[in-house]
This record gives structure tokens, sequence and C-alpha cells, in this order.
């Protein structure tokens, strides 16, 4: 995560300082600082911008996505993209969101299924959204609900409307 990304988080009218300090150890008057910019991230010790970067990180949303039918998506090795494709389909049943590429239309995703090793795709997010239902969880509990349009638009998803 950047120091732009964390500085940003800080600034959130969302951000319970009172847990972060909790969850990280800061006290809250030197997050107070931080976000007031009377400390300086720039100057920050590489621990404390580990353990921001951290609760940041964690707190990100997490989709998986539950397939309904096939859907052809590019195989992406070494981290780039390939031409070949492949088809997934329902059996594929761990389908993670791992990144959101270029300006979010495209997706990263993972795959994986019992006792296999993870594959990775890249798909439009269009596609991918007709072909899937779209699940998040905001917690570190493995309760999943049916994301929102505004969640999805929040992580930087390209939702199209209809």
């Amino acid at each position: 995560m950047k120091i732009e990304q964390i500085r940003k988080n800080i600034l959130s009218k969302d951000l319970n300082i009172s847990h972060l300090s909790k969850e990280t150890g800061i006290s809250r008057s030197n997050i107070y600082d931080i976000r007031n910019g009377v400390r300086d991230l720039d100057k920050l010790s590489l621990k404390t911008i580990k353990l921001l970067e951290h609760y940041f990180e964690m707190r990100k949303p997490v989709f998986k996505f539950e397939l309904k039918d096939e859907v052809v998506a590019l195989v992406v090795e070494n981290d780039a993209i390939n031409e070949p494709t492949e088809t997934l389909t329902t059996y594929d049943d761990n389908v993670f969101l791992e990144e959101v590429a270029w300006s979010g239309e495209l997706v990263i995703i993972s795959v994986s299924n019992k006792g296999e090793r993870v594959r990775r795709y890249a798909i439009r997010t269009s596609e991918l959204l007709k072909h899937a239902k779209v699940l998040t969880r905001k917690t570190s509990k493995e309760e999943w609900h049916e994301a929102s349009v505004k969640e999805m638009q929040d992580a930087g998803l390209y939702v199209p409307t209809i």
C-alpha cells in the first residue's frame, strides 16, 4: 500500500480512530497528529507504516463469485495476461477477486478447487457480473452477503448500468 493511500484512509470520515489505536497500538494522539498534519507520514518509522498498512489492508472488501454459468477468461501466468482462454464452470467453487486493473473494467481473479493449485485469470467485470453472483464480507468471520453495487464501486469495480 502506498503512503498516499494510507494518508487517504487516515483522513477518511469513516475512520474509527479508537479502533485503529486499539488494533495497531498507535496512540490516539499520534493518529490525530498524523490526521491533522502535525506529524508527517513520510517521517514515521517503518514499523508504524507497516502497522497502518496492515490495518487498512485487512479492512479492504473481499469479494468472491458464485458462478451461475460458464464464463470464458484469459489466463494469467507470471503476472502477464496471455491470449489463451479457459472456460470457468460452476465446478470452480473458490473464485476470489485478486485485483482490479485498467480502470476497473478488467479484474484479476484467483480460482481454486479442493486440493488444486490456485489458477489466475483476467476477465471483464461486466462479463463476470453476467455469469456470477457477487458476495462480499467485511469482517474476519466467514459470513458472506450479496454485494451491493455501492460496495463494488467503492472497491473500484466497474459496474455497468443497465
